[in-house]
């Protein structure tokens, strides 16, 4: 997530007033989302978004 963007989201949960361990890990799990897609989370589809959740479910935590 680009450094900009990265300010934009954290700024965004600081005023929903989400915690830091909270905010630590949504913004993780952006990364994530990102470095599987290889596409920036503000490029992102519906369909990226839905792939990603399959393989969490299926690869990465062993689930059919």
């Amino acid at each position: 997530m680009s450094t900009e963007l990265r300010k934009e989201f954290t700024r965004y949960l600081q005023t929903k007033r989400y915690a830091a361990k909270t905010l630590e890990a949504y913004v993780d799990a952006v990364y994530g989302l990102a470095a599987y897609t290889l596409k920036p989370p503000d490029r992102l589809s519906n369909d990226d978004i839905q792939d990603y959740l399959h393989y969490l479910g299926t690869k990465r935590w062993g689930r059919t």
